[in-house]
């Protein structure tokens, strides 16, 4: 996707608990990676009904998801309820279901589809009822976010007042990957996409997993991008943190995993001394060290047995300046 002058770009953070729940029931239901933990998979599951695999096949037995604009969460600040989501879901006029999957299948629809266009408004209302399900389910739990939330705000506010957008961008989710003025946008169909002019662009973090991507769009303009919340804690993790922590500089561009390797590299490190001092695993010490060496702000080098990393200057200059 073209984003135009970086300096220029304009971006608005909405929370949205639309496209969370549509993030979990893609990854617990329909079969698609989102990187949703096993126990919240779980209680997915749990809650749905019972017929729900079969009812979402046409949205998510294809090479790549397709969930139809009229099935989709809307991305209007003012209808961020997931309320509001489930009970428009139960409204979608079969009209406008069946005329976009003639624009998405101009030949014919394929077989999958069959259940949706025999029985359109039927279809909707069943589907409907599995998202209402999900959202009861995690309700308690999306609440308990508020406050990861609020910090992403402020990460990517305070990204675009210090100048280190491309760097909020470039660590969206592991799926996505910005190069130059260009996001990659993780999705089976080739394809190239811009930014509406006039429009910012409009970023939905969602509490599901660390594989979330989604996004929307109308012909090659993206409406809007569906990233996993970079705050969010793991499984067993204390969700309360220090009000001092919360106002972290550092953290609120980059996250706080990010921010304490920049911290730790005051000098060169092993990757072993690096997961030693931060008390973190090889693989995450290592999936936050790719994440910040595609950013430009650390160098990996091996020496023998050993794999040495440093902060790049413009590593140093950003713990200088937030630090």
């Amino acid at each position: 996707m073209d984003l135009g002058k970086l300096g220029a770009l304009h971006i608005r953070v909405l929370k949205n608990p639309g496209a969370t729940v549509l993030s979990l029931v893609a990854d617990a239901l329909g079969g698609r990676f989102q990187g949703v933990p096993a126990p919240t998979r779980a209680l997915i599951q749990a809650a749905a009904p019972s017929n729900c695999t079969a009812l979402l096949r046409p949205l998510f037995n294809h090479p790549y998801a397709l969930v139809p604009d009229c099935l989709a969460p809307p991305a209007a600040a003012s209808d961020n309820s997931a309320d509001a989501y489930v009970e428009r879901l139960s409204d979608v006029r079969p009209d406008d279901l069946l005329t976009e999957l003639e624009a998405e299948f101009p030949q014919h629809v394929p077989l999958a589809w069959q259940p949706v266009v025999s029985q359109p408004r039927a279809w909707a209302r069943s589907y409907a009822h599995v998202m209402r399900s999900v959202w009861e389910a995690i309700r308690p739990t999306w609440h308990r976010h508020d406050s990861l939330f609020e910090r992403e705000y402020e990460r990517i506010g305070a990204s675009t007042v210090n100048g280190t957008l491309d760097l909020a961008l470039a660590q969206l989710g592991p799926r996505f990957q910005l190069a130059g003025n260009s996001l990659r946008i993780p999705d089976r169909r080739p394809g190239s996409y811009r930014l509406d002019e006039n429009r910012p662009l409009t970023l939905i973090p969602v509490a599901s997993g660390v594989g979330a991507s989604m996004f929307s769009h109308q012909g090659d303009t993206v409406d809007w991008i569906a990233y996993p919340l970079s705050s969010l804690a793991p499984a067993g993790e204390r969700e309360e943190r220090t009000r001092d922590k919360d106002r972290d500089p550092l953290a609120l561009v980059l996250g706080e995993p990010r921010a304490a390797v920049l911290r730790a590299l005051r000098r060169p490190l092993t990757m072993g001394e690096l997961s030693s001092l931060l008390q973190c695993s090889p693989g995450t010490t290592t999936h936050h060290c790719s994440r910040l060496e595609a950013a430009g702000l650390l160098n990996r080098n091996r020496q023998g047995q050993h794999v040495r990393i440093a902060l790049t200057d413009r590593g140093n200059e950003l713990v200088g300046l937030l630090v």
